[in-house]
């Protein structure tokens, strides 16, 4: 028999090799995996939805937008769900979600700037000046005419804070990919994808620039609408463990009206989710996703490092800094790189200016 004081050193020798193997930076919140490929709180599939099917949810994902802005859905109730919400609970579960009990869920099909944020419940901060954030955010990619990637901040948590050094993550849209992350991770969708190396005067003349066109937009008529192009469609959807964001109201069409009565017009379901085959929406199985893993960062210390400014969304009181803007420096050329890729994921460092 071998004795325990025999065992020791191996378990000691195990030990070690765990901790060379990755570094796990504790935020007093939850372990985050900062090195090593497969991370815990950043998750990319590739193969999850087939492009039959994604060109399918994009058609049910605009009937969405047409009724309501945003929506949200109890998972585990009895009542009505249309085609959309079934299709994301069914992805929850595949995914492994079993229990998380509400959906928040929008869609989006132009590729616009959107500034470094985290989703948050918007009517609680209003009224009660806190930051709520939702259990895991997923962006699910579904027509893919221009890549704008996903940004992700993962040791920026809930609001930007002025550390030492920073972490870029960015990820490509890809038809039928899904990207799964914590919450209170910050995000964003630089437009253009290196807009961050403009200079801050050159960004805020983009917005206005940016507003001017979003107005004009509003204007034009349904024959323009019709030509529009599909640049980049994707459903957005968050889980939440407690209760729903508060102004977040369910989809129209799934309000109970009483029998006999028909209503005409935006609150009927549509035609496309009539024609929906469910148990055709339904994700590939789990088996045969591919799992995009996030690479090793190479910092290369001979590359002069550049200014970088990140736009911040939304006044101090929601990105807990003082400034519109976070100045760091970074390697421009790896920047370049990792934005001009159309499938791959990059991870870069970044430091505070």
């Amino acid at each position: 028999m071998v004795s325990c004081l025999a065992l020791v050193p191996i378990i000691i020798l195990i030990r070690l090799g765990s901790v060379r193997s990755f570094l796990i930076e504790s935020d007093n919140r939850r372990n985050v995996i900062l090195f090593g490929h497969d991370r815990q709180d950043i998750q990319i599939f590739d193969n999850v939805f087939s492009p039959e099917k994604c060109k399918k949810l994009h058609q049910l994902a605009m009937d969405h937008s047409y009724r309501c802005e945003c929506s949200a859905v109890s998972r585990f109730n009895s009542g009505r769900k249309t085609p959309l919400e079934k299709c994301l609970h069914q992805l929850l579960e595949e995914l492994g979600d079993k229990t998380t009990p509400f959906i928040e869920y929008w869609a989006r099909d132009e590729y616009i700037n959107i500034d470094a944020h985290c989703d948050i419940d918007e009517r609680e901060l209003e009224d009660e000046g806190f930051l709520r954030y939702p259990h895991k955010s997923h962006i699910l990619y579904l027509e893919i005419s221009r890549n704008g990637p996903t940004f992700l901040f993962p040791n920026q948590r809930g609001a930007w804070s002025s550390q030492e050094s920073s972490e870029l993550i960015t990820i490509p849209a890809v038809q039928g990919r899904l990207l799964v992350f914590d919450g209170d991770i910050m995000h964003a969708v630089p437009k253009p994808p290196h807009r961050y190396l403009f200079k801050k005067e050159e960004q805020e003349l983009r917005d206005e620039e940016e507003e001017l066109e979003f107005e004009e937009q509003k204007y034009e008529d349904d024959e323009e609408e019709s030509d529009f192009e599909v640049e980049r469609s994707v459903i957005l959807f968050n889980t939440w463990s407690d209760r729903a964001p508060l102004d977040v109201l369910p989809d129209t069409s799934n309000t109970l009206i009483p029998a006999g009565i028909e209503i005409v017009g935006d609150f009927n379901v549509t035609e496309n989710e009539n024609d929906v085959d469910e148990k055709k929406l339904k994700c590939n199985p789990r088996i045969s996703w591919i799992q995009k893993l996030t690479p090793q960062v190479e910092d290369d210390n001979s590359e002069k490092r550049s200014p970088v400014a990140i736009s911040l969304m939304g006044k101090p009181s929601r990105r807990g800094f003082p400034d519109k803007y976070a100045n760091l420096v970074g390697y421009k050329d790896k920047i370049m790189t990792a934005v001009r890729s159309d499938q791959e994921v990059s991870r870069i460092s970044l430091w505070r200016k």
